[in-house]
């Protein structure tokens, strides 16, 4: 049950209805601050934008030089409520350019040998065709 209802339903007491709630008074009594929080994400919104390889650690930093000391933990969670992230680069693919790769058609156009290294010894194991998978 929630102390809001207890006081406005039964005419309990603050004191009362936060015992009977199993909650701290302070916690019902608390406001966050948003006008700290906003500030917070305006600047943090504002140093992303010319740093948008920096994650909020590093943010943070840049805010302690600056002179604001924030609790990494509020750091984090305004961050993410700016809809801030470090945007992850995508993997540079080989681009090939040239023939592409010799495909046989036809028996005995394309051979190839499978080498085994075991305890320092290099063993050859048979060619084999490459079209009929067999081995001589």
């Amino acid at each position: 049950m929630d102390a809001a209802y207890l006081i406005e339903t039964f005419a309990a007491t603050q004191r009362k209805a936060c015992e009977l709630a199993h909650i701290a008074r302070s916690s019902y009594r608390y406001r966050p601050d948003k006008e700290k929080d906003c500030q917070l994400k305006e600047k943090l919104r504002k140093l992303a934008e010319h740093k948008p390889r920096y994650g909020y650690r590093r943010l943070g930093v840049l805010l302690q030089r600056e002179g604001e000391t924030v609790n990494h933990k509020r750091l984090f969670r305004v961050y993410r409520a700016a809809g801030l992230s470090v945007k992850r680069r995508k993997r540079k693919r080989l681009v090939r350019v040239g023939q592409p790769a010799y495909i046989a058609i036809a028996p005995n156009q394309q051979w190839s040998l499978d080498f085994k290294i075991q305890r320092q010894l290099l063993w050859c194991r048979p060619a084999s065709n490459q079209t009929t998978s067999r081995s001589p």
